[in-house]
């Protein structure tokens, strides 16, 4: 992928995102996915306020995040249980996965969990 797509889906990605009216902050892998890409080409390609103006971000944004984020990855931790439904009494074997925001998915066999898990990560 070459860096001018990174950088024009990234943007697009800023423009679109979800801010909330009160904190107005980006959403933790938008922060994520934009400290990479400057620790990557910062300073050797790009400098931190051409990156922010490509971006579409105000430079003291980008030099914000980076001096106070770290680079751990915006995972969100998932819980994988047994389906409390009808359905899990009758087979044990199958599972449900519960993911953020509510999202559930229920009535898995362990190949479909790997599969997804594999696929997720």
């Amino acid at each position: 992928m070459s860096v001018d797509f990174e950088i024009t889906q990234l943007a697009n990605a800023i423009r679109s995102a979800p801010r909330s009216k009160r904190t107005d902050t980006y959403p933790p892998a938008i922060i994520h996915k934009t400290l990479v890409l400057a620790k990557r080409l910062c300073p050797k390609t790009y400098s931190h306020n051409y990156l922010a103006k490509l971006l579409g971000l105000s430079p003291k944004t980008v030099t914000n995040w980076l001096a106070k984020k770290s680079l751990v990855p915006a995972m969100v931790p998932i819980v994988v249980s047994t389906p409390v439904s009808p359905i899990s009494r009758a087979d044990p074997r199958h599972f449900c996965l519960h993911g953020p925001c509510g999202t559930r998915v229920d009535n898995l066999s362990l190949e479909q969990l790997t599969a997804l898990l594999k696929a997720l990560s």
